[in-house]
């Protein structure tokens, strides 16, 4: 009985001890990622406050748009938040040119898409009336893998659009307007149609950049 009693004193004991033991563990833990947190936070904002040209701020939120699907509805939300009630002209500008961009470069959820195209639908201008065609042809053809270049980012401040020059073999150069959304496989039908070529088996789209030169899959965004 004694014995009994003394194992039945033990037991809640160590029972403490161990969940004592754990819960400084689980302390410690907590402690060595919230270090680690704001060590990876500090980096982070370091590295955000380094962009300092509009390419490369442009870069770090597209990025992210076309790197991490879940962050894309948030991506539109805080653009339209900007664009909401702004009194700034010059904040409203900038915010539908992003808007632009970034519909070219991924579109939001299936569950937020109506409500961006409301959101663009409410407000009229050529501006606006591009970010509804550019998220249409982005649910098309799917999202980006870069995000926009320089060419992209002049061509949509000043308005103009995109114009690339193709170089055949034998010919002359074959001048074709594309967008964001624009497919290797669409350039090449333009082609095909422009010079009147029926039998275009074996072809494709090859781009030279600094000195080299690589094909464009097909079904690719260029």
């Amino acid at each position: 009985m004694g014995m009994l009693k003394r194992r039945t004193e033990e037991g809640p004991t160590k029972l403490m001890d161990i969940s004592l033991a754990h819960k400084n563990k689980l302390k410690n833990e907590m402690e060595r990622l919230k270090k680690a947190g704001e060590s990876l936070r500090g980096s982070y904002d370091k590295w955000l406050w380094d962009k300092t040209t509009a390419l490369e701020k442009l870069h770090f939120i597209t990025g992210h748009g076309i790197l991490c699907p879940e962050l894309r509805d948030e991506i539109y939300c805080q653009i339209c938040k900007q664009l909401t009630e702004n009194p700034n002209i010059m904040s409203q500008n900038s915010g539908w040119y992003l808007m632009y961009l970034c519909c070219g470069c991924f579109a939001p959820s299936l569950k937020f898409t109506p409500v961006l195209f409301n959101f663009i639908e409410s407000h009229k201008g050529r501006l606006q009336e591009n970010c509804r065609t550019i998220l249409q042809r982005t649910l098309q053809n799917g999202t980006r893998n870069q995000p926009p270049s320089q060419f992209e980012l002049k061509a949509a401040l000043k308005g103009l659009p995109l114009v690339v020059e193709v170089h055949l073999p034998a010919r002359d150069p074959v001048w074709v307007e594309i967008d964001a959304a624009t497919t290797a496989h669409e350039i090449c039908s333009q082609i095909f149609k422009h010079i009147n070529l029926e039998d275009n088996f074996g072809f494709s789209l090859f781009i030279s950049i600094f000195g080299s030169v690589r094909r464009l899959l097909f079904q690719k965004n260029i």
